[in-house]
């Protein structure tokens, strides 16, 4: 069989290459290619200031806004180009009687059907592999922002979108004797198949979620962003394959019996294709191979979703054209896939009203979370992982959890939005589902029960004796507690931590090889993070404004757990301000920015059952305003906060899977891909095919 095949594959690729047609037709996808390719490579330069600066998104790197683009736009092309390459395949054959003479051969109807679908499918490989290398050229100018597995996932995905619709055009042309006719059927059938998304666009609930799971397009999207899933996978082969078959069973029929069986053939592959769709729907493996795991959830995120116990439901008010659907419903089918507990729907208010009532809500653009178990709810309307397991997390909890910030010594407010100020902390933390109040202790007398964390942000002067004894006998009896500590003249709580095993030294550390680009040698990248699990994983920088140097004594006793966090870097410059507040082991104590302690009060069963923990940071500046979305100190201070509010389950926002960007490129550069991509390759092959057609011709 396999030499059969090979022989027809053999005769019918030198049939394609001794034809200017075929020439001709590279060279138009080439130039709409290559002209795609260059002006989204210039707009996305153009813009690069303002996507760089994630004024767009996180998923807003060169892959997602120039690489995605550039496939999915590709898939137009192929829908009107490959009915021309299928078009001769088979009609040239009934037309000249020589499909009679191959079919009465020893060779198979398999063989030769199998043959010249594998010529077409290479000859379609050619057409994608070409543009696709295009990116390969911007390698040593992106570095990392060219993802080559995602890169390779996409083309993958557009050879499979190809096979499908060749599949079908093979089967246009096997019912005919017209090349004409032949590519019309085949334009026909393609059509068909990319009309059922727009379909899907006029039917809501599952009738309008079936319809566009049989597009096309909704089965390319993921192989384009680089994730294979077998429901996709499936799709395609299935589609191929029944395509195949029933060029099988045209083939040889007479003219009339092609005519009438082409309907019928038609609605069966499409029946057979719905029902092998809808057997495997909820049966799938999908694996995600983007370079940095951009549509996978975290390991946090499926840790908690996977051991929810109550029922969630979710509701997503939007429409199947906006531009976040289908972001939207990938997330939320992932969050669903991990337990039985968590369903989705997406909801039309204007054409399901019933629906939107019983969720209370008439308008677009929003996600509600209804926990089933409690009642409780809660609305989100910038959709993304970390605010929906934070949503999760917040209507599971039993208790409303509190954190205070210390008042009354000249501490950070909390409700001041200029940079100094934590009103983005304030809000972030409420997000998250504390409440977040101000604790004057004098008022107060004690510190409630039910405090998750205590916060002392910057205090300008000491507190009282009986003050701390409050927040001493908190801290003994298992509590939480969080010193963020800046340089002189801020109070260093020196004295207080030295009981409890902190050394806070009286010191600023500068460092111009690692300072913040365009600012101060003071303004610190930390890209050096200790062995503890609130940063465990963390890779992106975080920034230190001023900071002093902490950290912990030697010899504590053995229920005592320290980990510095924050290290400084290699070349960082310590300018001591008090040099007299310096003991003789300081230069024997490792130093760093921030760090945390554990002492273990009581245990049960060699498990840890009541325990204080500290964290004191030598700068209060990182978790401000001005530089809480700055690089990596958004996931820093959260998950130090999760970590001292015990809250296992908190997800940070991973900046590391933001979009990688390109470097700008020259003029120059610019210019000689110009020439490459749009004139030279399309004009190679559009001159070869000149000469084919003069040779010929002579």
């Amino acid at each position: 069989m396999f030499r059969e095949i090979m022989v027809i594959f053999r005769k019918e690729l030198r049939s394609y290459f001794v034809s200017p047609l075929v020439y001709t037709i590279f060279a138009v996808i080439l130039f709409i290619a290559g002209f795609l390719f260059y002006s989204g490579l210039a707009n996305y330069l153009a813009n690069l200031p303002v996507i760089a600066g994630g004024q767009i998104g996180e998923r807003s790197g060169f892959m997602e806004l120039v690489a995605n683009a550039f496939f999915l736009r590709m898939t137009a092309l192929f829908i009107l180009l490959l009915p021309l390459l299928c078009m001769r395949v088979f009609a040239e054959e009934n037309r000249t009687g020589t499909m009679e003479l191959l079919l009465t051969s020893p060779v198979s109807k398999t063989a030769i059907i199998a043959g010249k679908f594998l010529a077409v499918c290479l000859i379609q490989s050619i057409i994608i592999a070409i543009p696709a290398g295009y990116f390969l050229l911007l390698k040593p100018y992106a570095g990392q922002a060219v993802d080559v597995p995602q890169l390779f996932t996409a083309a993958a995905g557009s050879f499979l979108f190809s096979a499908a619709l060749i599949s079908f055009g093979l089967l246009a042309s096997s019912l005919t004797k017209s090349q004409l006719v032949a590519a019309l059927i085949a334009f026909a059938f393609n059509f068909t198949f990319l009309s059922v998304q727009s379909l899907s666009y006029y039917f809501v609930g599952k009738t309008g979620e079936f319809m566009a799971r049989l597009s096309l397009v909704d089965h390319l999207q993921p192989f384009v962003q680089g994730i294979v899933d077998t429901r996709d996978l499936l799709y395609f082969l299935s589609l191929a394959g029944l395509g195949f078959f029933f060029t099988y069973l045209s083939s040889g029929a007479d003219r009339k019996e092609r005519i009438f069986s082409s309907l019928g053939l038609g609605i069966s592959a499409v029946l057979a294709v719905l029902l092998i769709n809808t057997a495997f729907h909820k049966t799938y493996l999908r694996v995600d191979l983007s370079g940095r795991g951009l549509y996978t959830l975290s390991e946090r995120t499926r840790d908690f979703t996977s051991g929810l116990s109550n029922n969630f439901e979710m509701a997503a008010f939007f429409r199947r054209t906006d531009e976040n659907y289908f972001r939207i419903r990938e997330l939320l089918e992932c969050f669903a896939a991990l337990t039985p507990n968590v369903k989705y729907q997406f909801i039309d208010p204007d054409r399901q009203p019933q629906e939107a009532a019983g969720f209370g809500n008439t308008s677009y653009k929003v996600l509600i979370i209804r926990n089933n178990t409690t009642g409780k709810s809660e609305k989100l309307f910038s959709i993304t992982e970390e605010r929906l397991i934070n949503a999760l997390v917040k209507l599971s909890r039993k208790e409303i959890r509190n954190i205070f910030f210390l008042s009354g010594h000249g501490e950070r407010d909390l409700s001041a939005r200029d940079s100094r100020g934590y009103y983005e902390l304030q809000k972030k933390l409420s997000e998250r589902g504390f409440q977040v109040r101000e604790l004057f202790l004098p008022e107060t007398g004690s510190i409630p029960e039910n405090t998750a964390l205590l916060v002392l942000a910057d205090a300008q002067s000491p507190l009282l004796p009986d003050e701390w004894s409050m927040v001493k006998k908190y801290l003994l009896s298992g509590g939480r507690a969080l010193f963020l500590i800046d340089p002189s003249p801020s109070y260093s709580f020196a004295e207080e931590l030295r009981e409890f095993g902190v050394f806070v030294r009286s010191s600023v550390l500068s460092d111009s090889g690692s300072s913040l680009f365009g600012g101060e040698p003071s303004v610190l990248m930390v890209n050096r993070y200790g062995n503890h699990e609130s940063v465990n994983g963390l890779s992106v920088s975080s920034v230190f404004s001023g900071a002093r140097e902490i950290g912990f004594y030697l010899m504590l006793p053995k229920n005592i757990r320290t980990d510095l966090l924050a290290l400084p870097g290699k070349s960082a410059v310590s300018s001591v301000q008090d040099p007299s507040s310096e003991t003789p082991d300081v230069s024997r104590l490792p130093l760093g920015l921030a760090g945390v302690l554990r002492c273990i009060l009581e245990e049960k069963e060699g498990k840890p059952v009541l325990d204080y923990r500290i964290a004191v940071s030598g700068d209060a500046d990182f978790c401000s305003n001005h530089f809480l979305d700055h690089y990596g100190n958004l996931p820093f201070t959260m998950n130090l906060f999760s970590w001292l509010a015990d809250e296992g389950d908190y997800l940070a926002t991973d900046l590391a899977k933001k979009g990688r960007h390109i470097q700008n490129l020259s003029t120059n550069q610019l210019r000689f891909l110009f020439y490459l991509v749009v004139i030279t390759a399309p004009l190679l092959f559009f001159l070869t095919g000149i000469f084919v057609y003069l040779r010929r011709r002579n």
